[in-house]
């Protein structure tokens, strides 16, 4: 697994986004998924999954948080920022945890468990060790998959199957496999998964299926 930034990061990393959320929920009075949205729709949210430093160790929670309110032009009062580490403290700075372990982005999380389902999670999971809360966050995800990467992005650029295989060279039967998940295209050779991706437009990383054991 290639994540975007070392674990040295991490923590601070969390504490921002934990300390976010608590402004944006509990000083400015959003809803769990209306604040966590917000966020995701900002140009931060990249530059977070991406391990910026200069946002990261740059700013608090609470600027942040204002950045945010900022760029969608939306007007607020300036409140010091809320330091309880409650519960949306915990599911935002577990979620930030999560996203990092898999490198999966906010969005592909969010999109499938949304936050206040993250939040609902705290009992019993805020007593125990963060590898079981990733370990069941992993299986609801797995559970709820759909399309593979392949798939998608063959659907995005109006390809068929057979289109796919012509132009790439792969064949068919491999194409199918791969979407239908009878064969791992994790474990395909790399100019396999480079001819896709040259003939998608995409990256080999892209093809890749992220939410793997």
């Amino acid at each position: 697994m290639i994540r975007a930034y070392t674990k040295s990061k991490l923590s601070k990393a969390q504490a921002q986004l934990a300390l976010m959320m608590n402004y944006l929920v509990i000083n400015c009075n959003y809803s769990l998924n209306d604040a966590f949205n917000l966020f995701i729709d900002s140009s931060f949210c990249k530059q977070i999954e991406s391990g910026n430093r200069f946002l990261i160790y740059g700013r608090s929670g609470s600027e942040l948080a204002m950045m945010i309110l900022d760029e969608k032009n939306i007007a607020y009062t300036d409140h010091d920022n809320y330091y309880d580490k409650g519960q949306v403290y915990w599911a935002a700075f577990s979620l930030s945890y999560f996203q990092w372990y898999t490198a999966l982005t906010f969005k592909e999380i969010i999109e499938v468990i949304p936050f206040d389902k993250i939040f609902d999670m705290y009992h019993p999971y805020h007593e125990m060790d963060i590898m079981q809360f990733c370990d069941t966050l992993f299986e609801i995800l797995k559970s709820k998959r759909k399309d593979t990467a392949l798939k998608s992005w063959r659907v995005k650029r109006e390809f068929s199957q057979k289109d796919l295989s012509d132009e790439s060279g792969v064949s068919l039967r491999s194409i199918q496999q791969y979407e239908q998940r009878q064969k791992n295209i994790n474990n395909a050779k790399l100019t396999t998964v480079l001819s896709l991706a040259k003939t998608l437009g995409c990256t080999p990383e892209d093809l890749y299926e992220k939410l793997e054991p």
